[in-house]
């Protein structure tokens, strides 16, 4: 036998081992990964949901950040983080908060429901402060009464003359 023969009858030796071995370390690397709870640096998710129903806001908020840091994919603690960030007054965070949720979920309505809501908070705020500051005898003033007068006609409230516009809290599940 040929130095040549010998040479590929190794080499061809060597692939064959070289095949399972690669789709093995494939496999573990590509398996998707879960949450552990074993692995997670602090009192975890249950935990973090125990707050969130006992009304421990800031306890709760601080927790999902934390398991989140964790466990990127989780969606209900997108989804629930949002839900804290709106009670807290946080509303940028909220918006976040509820697209991460929506990206990992998109069939879930909750997220996308909360979105608008906050949206249309928003958008209460912005036109109530123009009114509230700008000069009456401006043109814009007019239509931001005829707009605020429409979103709170779509959510089911009456703005009164004296009071600005109030919504009631997002729904928490």
């Amino acid at each position: 036998m040929s130095h040549l023969a010998v040479f590929k009858s190794n080499r061809q030796k060597r692939w064959a081992w070289s095949w399972p071995l690669a789709a093995l370390i494939l496999l573990l690397f590509c398996q998707p990964l879960t949450a552990n709870e074993d692995l997670f640096p602090g009192p975890g998710r249950a935990q973090a949901d125990a707050d969130y129903a006992a009304g421990r806001y800031e306890q709760a908020r601080s927790g999902y950040e934390t398991w989140l840091e964790y466990n990127p994919r989780d969606h209900e603690a997108w989804f629930r983080l949002g839900n804290l960030y709106t009670q807290l007054v946080q509303p940028m965070d909220a918006l976040t908060a509820y697209r991460k949720a929506q990206l990992l979920k998109p069939e879930d309505g909750r997220a996308w429901h909360n979105m608008g809501m906050l949206y249309l908070r928003l958008a209460l705020e912005s036109y109530d402060n123009l009114r509230r500051n700008v000069p009456a005898d401006d043109p814009l003033v007019p239509y931001a009464e005829q707009v605020l007068g429409g979103i709170l006609d779509l959510v089911g409230q009456r703005l009164q003359p004296s009071e600005g516009p109030t919504l009631k809290p997002l729904p928490a599940e």
